[in-house]
């Protein structure tokens, strides 16, 4: 299922993603198009699906700034991606506890699955 993103969903998942690289030494640049940079730059206000990426960017040896290709990423930066991209909202991790306190006939798994749910939600904050 696509999350719809709004602009502030969009500045917490790139800041997510520098934070991923830099915590393991990756500095690494995207250039990104589209309605996710649209709504950054406040020229619209709607939500997008996705982040258009159509290249990467590094400094060369001589300093110069280079735009390569975007694909095929960096190890790095794909682990990076999907690891932001999986990060549950609030909002489905209380969707799921809310599931299993109505569907589920077994009443230890919705103590479990809250307590699951709290250790996810602190450990994507």
């Amino acid at each position: 299922m696509k999350r719809e993103l709004w602009v502030e969903q969009l500045e917490g998942a790139l800041a997510a993603l520098g934070e991923i690289l830099a915590a393991e030494g990756n500095r690494l640049a995207i250039v990104v198009v589209g309605g996710a940079t649209m709504n950054l730059l406040g020229i619209i206000r709607r939500t997008t699906s996705d982040i258009d990426v159509i290249a990467r960017a590094h400094r060369d040896e001589t300093g110069a700034l280079r735009i390569v290709p975007p694909e095929p990423f960096p190890p790095e930066l794909s682990q990076a991606i999907r690891t932001v991209a999986l990060q549950p909202t609030p909002a489905e991790l209380a969707s799921a506890v809310e599931w299993v306190r109505t569907q589920d006939e077994a009443p230890e798994w919705t103590s479990l699955v809250e307590e699951v749910c709290r250790h996810v939600e602190r450990s994507c904050s």
